[in-house]
């Protein structure tokens, strides 16, 4: 195998440990007792995680499954219990708002007795919305099309996202009259904050239920496959951290120079950097 192969294999190695169904089915395999009345989930591994909670719980149970346009898994497509919306990702569309109508109508009718698991993932924020009535569509779509190209980190954009939005924040969770909730979630964001991740929409900070956030998957967990891995081929690791918080074009020339000089082993980095873009 070339060098190029085995830095694949890594990198997928990495991948794997934090696919929606894998990570589901790791975060809840000890589950035994929470039996959910009613799945949704949000963010573009959303099908993923759904079938990793199917492994769990069953196909019987109703879901909702909300997710970009794409992404749905055929499997979920042939349950008659699972309800599918697909919308867009970056910028939020029609079919947006229509998620955002439905995961409010679903949560706000739970019986009081009911225990709700919500599985979220990145994308959340577009993909899923319900505006105030002083905010369109068209608005929104500007707004959030300058925030992305700004250069401002995910915590600043999603800031600015939960101070207009009617289901994040927690928001959403407060309209849940039922009695329990897990809040299961896949990480993209630096520090696995919950109330930055979809924008906070899996964040339980407003529930009256009895209420629990469990992680998922994270940087941390794809990183530490990806080192697993390759201690595995032989290979040593000299640096395994999550720093790549900055603009990509100074991040690159920070990186070239410290590699030119680093010792020979495998280095695994993580992060979101950003990036402004040109006026349109």
């Amino acid at each position: 195998m070339s060098d190029r192969d085995d830095l694949l294999e890594i990198f997928n190695a990495g991948v794997a440990a934090v696919a929606g169904k894998e990570s589901v089915v790791h975060a809840l395999d000890k589950e035994s007792f929470f039996i959910p009345d009613l799945m949704i989930a949000v963010g573009k591994a959303a099908s993923g995680m759904c079938l990793g909670a199917q492994a769990i719980f069953g196909e019987s149970i109703p879901a909702l499954v909300v997710t970009k346009y794409g992404h749905t898994d055929p499997a979920l497509s042939t349950n008659p219990n699972v309800t599918i919306v697909e919308s867009a990702h970056p910028t939020p569309d029609e079919n947006s708002l229509l998620a955002g109508k439905m995961l409010l109508q679903s949560v706000s009718t739970c019986s009081s007795k009911a225990s709700l698991l919500l599985l979220v993932s990145g994308g959340a924020s577009a993909i899923a919305e319900s505006l105030p009535d002083n905010i369109s569509l068209a608005q929104w779509q500007i707004l959030n099309q300058q925030w992305v190209s700004s250069g401002m980190n995910i915590q600043k954009i999603n800031q600015q996202r939960k101070s207009i939005s009617r289901i994040k924040d927690g928001q959403l969770l407060e309209k849940f009259a039922g009695k329990r909730v897990l809040s299961c979630v896949i990480s993209d964001v630096e520090g696995d904050d919950i109330s930055t991740i979809g924008s906070g929409i899996g964040d339980i900070n407003r529930t009256a239920a009895e209420a629990e956030v469990r992680l998922a998957a994270s940087n941390k967990i794809a990183r530490q496959a990806a080192a697993t891995q390759a201690a595995k081929m032989g290979y040593q690791v000299k640096q395994n951290v999550e720093t790549l918080y900055n603009d990509v074009s100074k991040l690159s020339l920070i990186l070239g120079k410290y590699l030119n000089k680093a010792e020979k082993g495998i280095y695994i980095w993580g992060g979101e950097p950003t990036i402004k873009l040109p006026p349109m």
